[in-house]
């Protein structure tokens, strides 16, 4: 057996495979975490047995910092000035999908349990019982994936927004549910008494939960007032996560003075503390973009280790059942979000696709099947069996569907990098210097209409007041789409930012959040920044670096240098498209 070392190396050389084919999955379609977990499966102990389930074991230690970095960046996205305008409407979702999956899944189960081999021998109250517990599972919903689909789109709006509200919120409700039934289940099967205790005691964990989360934001509230690197606090975020993880398990269940529990829900504890830490302190944007940076290096490793430890085999022992089981729960959850949402009065299109957004299922659903596996003997292995079968194809089918319904609801902020309509010859430079009114002129003087747009009104008065500049020029008090409007950013313009990097990033995304098909070029004064600009799109130059590589162009190719800067009289570039097929692949000068 290798040492955990090389199983770490081997680990981290399959993750290069799966950003690979990640990225493949991602041209056809498909979301990156499908090529993860794709990738991860295919290297498992089911298929090529590249990996064993020994060595799967050695790495969960990556499980406690990838979950509580999942759990920071699920409350990050939760702002309170939005989700108070839309409690009601969640509330009223979540309520439409407990009862709908409840209802339905119930029926479903115990109507089919001369197709499950455990059951087939049951009473109807025992049947009943493995129903009940069934169905707690069905509803249960996948936090980490929904966030990986909404980081890797870069989604945001009011259907992002009720769908992750929705996904936190399901969290609390499953576990008091599942604790509810779990109560009603043990009455059915040996006839005991319902035991209000426990749920009692299942409320005061989650409150307790709650208070931990406050204070764990406490902490991160202290750490980021250091005067320290970014790269320590990124650190710091994950170190933090996977304390919390650590301590939550050195705890377990046990109790204080005979009653008090400390068992700490980790997942829970984090959500609350990234959540507490975007709405009540002065880090939101500072945290937020720490989660922003760790986003893609923690969800490929987290995937493709979901990918490794999926158990292929329970697939095949089961598969009729767990294909009626899959099909009853996305028709249940479709039909809960559909009613909900017309209840609460979403918009109709919301409604339709909302429940591509509760297809995914893993962690807490993984926990939930355990359990019963743990405390139910007699059959509880064989139930467990069954529903991990489930949650493998809803793990697949998830993020695909929550992609889709993201981009159907056109919340997706990844944008194509070419001009989608590049009829407009209208362009807006944001800041004021020497380049923006240079540039404005040029663009002028090439039948274009340029406009210089700067949030400092000081600038603005002396430029406009300026004789030797013949320029329109206007004063934009904020970055709200009622401004941006108003100085003329329409769709398919052309905008180019001369701000700071941070200032930068926020015009852009508001302006990805209103308008489509705007080409944006920013100028970048970190390279660190250019990442960040370039996924959503934007086309970036370093000030630092461009007169060099202009330099070098003109040493190299200076024919083509001279048309692009225009020193060449007479002559100017244009870009066209060339669509005849059969000129594909011909070189033309």
């Amino acid at each position: 057996m290798p040492s955990i070392s090389v199983t770490i190396i081997a680990f981290f050389i399959i993750v290069l495979a799966a950003k690979e084919i990640g990225y493949l999955c991602n041209r056809i379609g498909f979301p990156l975490i499908s090529g993860f977990i794709l990738t991860g499966a295919l290297v498992g102990p089911h298929i090529l047995h590249m990996v064993e389930p020994e060595h799967v074991e050695n790495l969960r230690f990556l499980d406690a910092f990838a979950l509580s970095f999942i759990a920071f960046a699920a409350g990050s996205e939760l702002r309170f000035s939005e989700l108070q305008r839309k409690l009601r409407s969640m509330t009223i979702v979540l309520a439409s999908i407990v009862v709908s999956v409840m209802t339905i899944g119930v029926i479903g189960i115990f109507m089919m349990r001369s197709l499950v081999p455990f059951m087939s021998g049951m009473s109807a109250a025992q049947a009943l019982a493995v129903a009940l517990l069934g169905a707690s599972v069905l509803v249960a919903k996948s936090p980490s994936s929904a966030i990986a689909v909404i980081k890797e789109t870069r989604a945001k709006g009011p259907f992002t927004q009720t769908a992750l509200g929705i996904t936190v919120m399901m969290d609390a409700v499953i576990i008091s549910l599942f604790a509810f039934n779990s109560s009603i289940a043990n009455i059915l099967l040996e006839g005991g008494g319902f035991n209000f205790g426990l749920v009692t005691f299942m409320m005061f964990e989650l409150l307790l939960n709650v208070v931990y989360g406050i204070l764990l934001a406490q902490m991160i509230r202290g750490f980021f007032a250091l005067e320290i690197p970014s790269f320590v606090k990124s650190a710091g975020i994950l170190g933090i996560g996977y304390g919390v993880y650590t301590l939550s398990k050195i705890a377990g269940h046990g109790m204080l003075w005979g009653w008090l529990p400390i068992y700490s829900e980790p997942l829970l504890t984090c959500m609350i503390a990234g959540l507490y830490v975007c709405n009540f302190t002065a880090y939101a944007s500072e945290f937020h973009k720490q989660i922003e940076d760790l986003s893609p290096f923690v969800f490929i490793l987290f995937f493709t280790l979901v990918g490794e430890s999926l158990n292929l085999a329970v697939l095949s022992e089961s598969w009729m059942v767990i294909c009626l089981l899959v099909g009853i729960r996305l028709f249940a959850m479709f039909l809960g979000c559909y009613v909900g949402g017309r209840l609460s009065g979403l918009p109709s299109k919301h409604s339709r696709f909302l429940g591509m957004g509760f297809v995914t299922q893993a962690g807490i659903s993984l926990g939930l099947a355990k359990e019963v596996g743990i405390h139910f003997p007699p059959w509880g292995e064989q139930f467990t069996t069954v529903f991990v079968g489930v949650i493998v194809i809803n793990t697949f089918l998830g993020p695909l569907f929550f992609k889709y319904a993201i981009n159907k609801v056109g919340e997706a902020r990844v944008r194509d990098r070419w001009r989608k309509n590049s009829a407009v010859r209208k362009a807006l430079v944001f800041g004021i210097d020497a380049q923006a009114v240079s540039l404005a002129n040029q663009l002028n003087a090439n039948s274009w209409s340029a406009q210089i747009v700067d949030i400092e009104e000081k600038r603005v008065e002396m430029l406009a007041a300026s004789s030797a500049v013949d320029l329109n020029v206007e004063h934009i008090s904020d970055f709200s789409k009622q401004e941006l409007v108003r100085v003329g950013v329409e769709d398919g313009a052309s905008v180019v930012l001369l701000y700071d990097d941070d200032t930068n990033l926020q015009l852009t995304e508001t302006i990805f959040d209103n308008f489509s098909g705007v080409h944006i070029i920013a100028m970048v004064n970190e390279p660190s920044s250019t990442q960040r600009l370039e996924d959503l799109g934007v086309r970036t130059v370093d000030g630092k670096t461009a007169v060099v590589n202009l330099l070098d162009h003109l040493v190299r190719s200076p024919v083509a240098t001279e048309l692009i800067l225009g020193s060449s009289q007479g002559q100017q570039v244009e870009q066209t498209t060339v669509s005849n097929e059969r000129l594909g692949g011909l070189r033309l000068r």
